[in-house]
């Protein structure tokens, strides 16, 4: 495949198939640079912002070396550059595919907004539509997500919320909240249900297992 064709046409294609619209070309001797926007839009369909990106292609031999640089982003992403090199030998399908996964879709993945970008006003509002299980995911994610699970406040509603009474603590305030950890709480509370649970689930399936089998009753020959 020809690396120019493939820069100038294929490339083109692909690009605008994902939302890119291309603004400028060049070619040059050694290189090809292209510049596209890539038009954010609401869930409803609304267009939000446009985005700038430049990509570059350098050719060498039957390879094409590809950078995309974002030079303007409508979430401030970090300025951050996608790199690849593509061999253009072989099925074309196949050349595509790998040129979406390993070019494309990562420019789109670094122009689309971080969740842990966004305000911690924010991030604080969606942690309280999460469950305990939720919440010790995003405690391995991190250190976002830790940094904003290190509060007092966020445990003990979750504590109360979920098991719905006051843990057994041997200090209470004058106003009668308990002096305790409730991170821990949170914790130790959710390794002993979930232990439980297994427990309860292996005794059910060892008296499943148990159970005589129902006795299989022959039919009685027909009289004659």
């Amino acid at each position: 495949m020809d690396v120019k064709n493939f820069f100038t046409c294929t490339l083109n294609e692909l690009l605008n198939q994902e939302g890119f619209k291309k603004v400028s070309i060049e070619i040059y001797p050694n290189r090809f640079r292209a510049v596209y926007n890539y038009i954010h839009h609401d869930r409803v369909g609304n267009e939000l912002s446009t985005s700038v990106v430049e990509l570059i292609g350098a050719p060498v031999g039957s390879l094409l070396c590809c950078s995309g640089h974002i030079l303007k982003s409508y979430y401030d992403t970090p300025d951050e550059s996608v790199r690849t090199k593509l061999r253009l030998e072989g099925n074309l399908t196949e050349i595509v595919n790998q040129f979406k996964y390993q070019f494309i879709y990562r420019i789109k993945n670094a122009l689309s907004i971080r969740i842990t970008e966004l305000p911690s006003e924010i991030l604080y509002h969606l942690i309280e539509y999460l469950n305990v299980q939720d919440i010790m995911n995003l405690l391995r994610v991190n250190q976002t997500w830790q940094r904003l699970l290190d509060d007092d406040y966020i445990w003990r509603k979750m504590y109360l919320s979920t098991y719905g009474e006051n843990p057994d603590v041997e200090e209470y305030r004058s106003d009668g909240t308990a002096i305790c950890n409730w991170r821990n709480l949170v914790i130790r509370e959710f390794i002993k249900r979930k232990r439980m649970e297994a427990e309860l689930r292996f005794s059910q399936d060892l008296s499943r297992r148990s159970l005589p089998a129902s006795p299989r009753l022959l039919a009685l020959p027909p009289a004659f």
